[in-house]
């Protein structure tokens, strides 16, 4: 029987590759070009290669840089390769090139095709028979569980949704199940052919008859004992059960970082709510302040707040930073539901004074609560912390604890940075309004909510300027903009 080729492309040019290995052009090149020894990767460093891939695609899943279908395919990929599967498609010389370049490009060629295929491009499963068929999973964990569908279409895997809950512990695996269907397929307008499930449920008959009426049609749900629809609810619950321990594992991980950073700062017990305060100015008209939140390691970003420092006679970070305090534990200590919880941790970006400047509002609320300053390197990431006496406790030894308080410092900047470019904006979207004789603070409101922006207003005809203000003050708006000579440039 002849080889078939599938056609890649390269920064050289195109290659044809057999059609059915899960390597590519860049592997086939390196190993025709370079057939150094004739020898294979050793197996323990094709799976040492499989587990970094493995940890890359989880930390970049957990920053939100990869989707999560995505890489749940790559982990799978990662893990068989682990397990020993594939090994015969690393077909580079051990020894060609110093850095690993292709072995590494060997990897990824190899993960990423399997990856593919595990999502459903490639491979078919089962066709015909899964035309329209969801497959559920469930597993059910000491304090997680996990429940998964798989939808097939035309006998190929298109998509995958999952839910992690809270094991309850009264109600049996049955009736939890049967609760998270009709959760799940109740009030959809449109369902599967079939469903299949992992285990049978006491109310399948009216759940059967409940969602066939919900859609006009007969939907079928189906517990299969053998064969080839049994494989696929196998591999339903091994997805929900790589969930759980993915998740336990995650929740572990930071709990064990938590406590690791509690003992570094001798705090009483693990940061579970830690709260990052950073000032931000460039003068005395543009001073402001962000916190931001973090919990079990994790941003909360509905529960950041702006500051806009007020009756300053100027940029003032040790001032700035007294009010902004003083103003955020005074509404926690007046009730305030946005500002109700409890930090077990402040990180202030700044030195000995910044902290110390915390220390005496915290005091003087009766609050204890302990602070410390966030002290940066030339390259501007945090590279010790610094308590209220000025002593420095280096964190770079702990490469997680590093990378954390790294992400905090980072994303509290980047939150006071973008308020303050808003504060800025609107200042000079203002400044031009200003100008206008008769345009006072209600009337710059009236028409920045009417057009959005001063190119909006300025490009207005006078008419459409009147139904946003009265006659006089649109007259005086749109002779402003329309004066001849030169415009002003400061929008």
């Amino acid at each position: 029987m002849s080889i078939q080729y599938r056609s890649e492309h390269d920064s050289v040019g195109e290659r044809s590759v057999p059609k059915d290995v899960y390597y590519g052009v860049q592997s086939l090149r390196a190993a025709e070009n370079f057939p150094i020894t004739g020898l294979a990767v050793h197996p323990e460093q094709i799976n040492s290669i499989a587990e970094i891939k493995k940890a890359s695609a989880i930390t970049n899943l957990e920053i939100g840089l990869l989707d999560k279908r995505v890489a749940d395919a790559i982990v799978r990929a990662c893990d068989e390769i682990a397990a020993g599967r594939l090994h015969e498609a690393f077909i580079v010389d051990p020894i060609q090139g110093g850095a690993g370049t292709s072995l590494n490009m060997n990897a990824n060629e190899v993960i990423a095709n399997r990856a593919i295929e595990l999502l459903g491009a490639r491979q078919k499963v089962v066709a015909g028979s899964l035309a329209d068929t969801d497959v559920t999973g469930f597993f059910r964990g000491t304090a997680k569980s996990c429940f998964v569908v798989l939808h097939y279409v035309d006998g190929d895997l298109a998509a995958k949704d999952m839910e992690l809950l809270e094991t309850p512990v009264e109600e049996d695996e049955e009736e939890i199940l049967s609760s998270l269907v009709r959760e799940y397929y109740g009030g959809r307008t449109r369902l599967p052919r079939q469903i299949l499930l992992p285990c049978e449920l006491a109310d399948q008959v009216p759940l059967t008859r409940m969602l066939s009426e919900q859609v006009g049609s007969r939907v079928e749900l189906v517990t299969p004992q053998r064969g080839a629809k049994m494989d696929l609810i196998k591999l339903a619950n091994q997805n929900a059960a790589e969930e759980v321990e993915r998740a336990t594992t995650r929740e572990e991980r930071q709990n064990k970082l938590l406590e690791a950073l509690g003992r570094m700062l001798g705090l009483p017990q693990a940061p579970r709510r830690m709260e990052s305060y950073d000032i931000s100015n460039t003068g005395a008209a543009d001073i402001v302040a962000a916190m931001t939140v973090f919990e079990q390691g994790r941003p909360r970003k509905g529960a950041y707040r702006y500051f806009a420092p007020r009756d300053l006679d100027g940029p003032d970070d040790y001032a700035s930073m007294e009010q902004v305090l003083t103003r955020r534990f005074r509404r926690y200590l007046d009730g305030d539901e946005k500002f109700n919880a409890r930090p077990d941790l402040l990180l202030i970006d700044g030195g000995g004074n910044h902290v110390r400047v915390a220390c005496r509002v915290l005091e003087t609320m009766g609050l204890d609560i302990p602070a410390f300053g966030m002290v940066k390197d030339d390259r501007h990431r945090t590279r010790a912390l610094v308590t209220p006496e000025g002593k420095e406790i280096g964190i770079q030894g702990n490469q997680a604890i590093f990378s954390l308080i790294g992400q905090i410092q980072e994303e509290t900047h980047r939150f006071a940075i973008e308020f303050h470019r808003q504060q800025q904006n609107q200042r000079v979207r203002g400044s031009v309004l200003d100008q206008i004789p008769g345009v006072g603070e209600k009337r710059r409101a009236e028409l920045l909510k009417a057009f959005k922006s001063i190119k909006n207003i300025k490009s207005a005809t006078l008419a459409e300027l009147e139904d946003a203000v009265p006659k006089n003050t649109a007259r005086a708006v749109y002779d402003f903009f329309h004066q001849k000579g030169e415009e002003p440039s400061c929008e």
